[in-house]
């Protein structure tokens, strides 16, 4: 149940062409012109490592309730960029991570509030912010991502900044990675060469390409390693993603990774509603045997 936090109404979501990402809008329906997005790889060709989660001193005693002004929360210059995080008020044990990165021509704010409604605010859902949107129309700004590269190394960065802010009401278990569209396609080498942090993934509209035997057996070994079940959901919102993402789900399969694909039907490439619900549906699987999720 979400702690001490006032509803939330989403707003219309915007269809954007290119890299085609849609998001909920703060004003009407909005369309940007077309744009496209250079996905850049490591310098090595590989995956991204992220730097070790630093252990957490504190016991799994009762804290001090957690406290802020407002549930959505700005890092500042603690991250790399002026990061959001949807925070568990009035929590007293330390709560999971939720890794939210949206998707182009989105916005934190928007992945964070959907997030923190689909896990009920119970976690940190942490949203890097990217790289901004030199093309958004004035007064409206608009965020990507450049690479993995560049969105791992946020990702670590924002992470660290959680931790640093809110101390022990940090659970220094894994984290689930939730992308969407670009974000789900960014998320694939990151989770991949992470396994042990993000043993989990919600997948929205995207990540279906990248899994390799190689990427899907290196996953699932790490996972298990760290001694976690390895699992997958594909989230669909248009036609044809289903048939998109089941190549991918019998790679995982075939390596161990239990992956699932829900549909919304065809609702348009969006994350909030629906999708939200179809994402919401699943969700107790999703995090089910992760430490703090209980």
């Amino acid at each position: 149940m979400r702690v001490a936090r006032a509803p939330s109404v989403l707003p219309p979501w915007v269809f954007v062409v290119a890299g085609a990402c849609h998001s909920p809008a703060p004003t009407a329906q909005t369309t940007a012109p077309p744009v496209s997005v250079e996905i850049v790889p490591s310098p090595d060709g590989g995956d991204i490592e992220l730097a070790d989660a630093p252990a957490d001193a504190a016991s799994p005693g009762q804290l001090e309730a957690l406290v802020e002004s407002s549930a959505m929360v700005d890092l500042g210059a603690q991250a790399i960029s002026a990061a959001k995080v949807d925070v568990p008020l009035g929590a007293r044990e330390p709560r999971p991570v939720l890794v939210a990165v949206h998707g182009n021509f989105d916005r934190p704010e928007w992945t964070c509030s959907v997030w923190g409604e689909v896990s009920d605010g119970y976690p940190f859902v942490v949203c890097p912010r990217g790289q901004q949107r030199k093309d958004a129309p004035r007064g409206d700004e608009r965020w990507t991502y450049a690479g993995s590269d560049t969105a791992a190394r946020e990702i670590d960065r924002t992470l660290t900044a959680t931790r640093e802010r809110w101390g022990a009401h940090v659970n220094d278990g894994p984290a689930v990675y939730a992308g969407f569209s670009l974000g789900a396609i960014l998320g694939v080498p990151i989770i991949g060469a992470n396994p042990a942090r993000f043993p989990r993934a919600i997948l929205v509209e995207g990540g279906h390409d990248g899994w390799t035997d190689a990427r899907a057996a290196s996953f699932a070994k790490g996972a298990r390693d760290a001694g976690f079940t390895p699992r997958v959901l594909f989230v669909c919102a248009q036609n044809g993603c289903v048939a998109d993402a089941t190549p991918a789900r019998r790679t995982l399969l075939k390596h161990g990774v239990e992956t699932e694909i829900v549909s919304a039907g065809n609702v348009g490439h969006r994350y909030d509603g629906p999708v939200a619900a179809m994402a919401k549906s699943r969700f107790a699987w999703m995090v089910e045997g992760l430490p703090g999720w209980n």
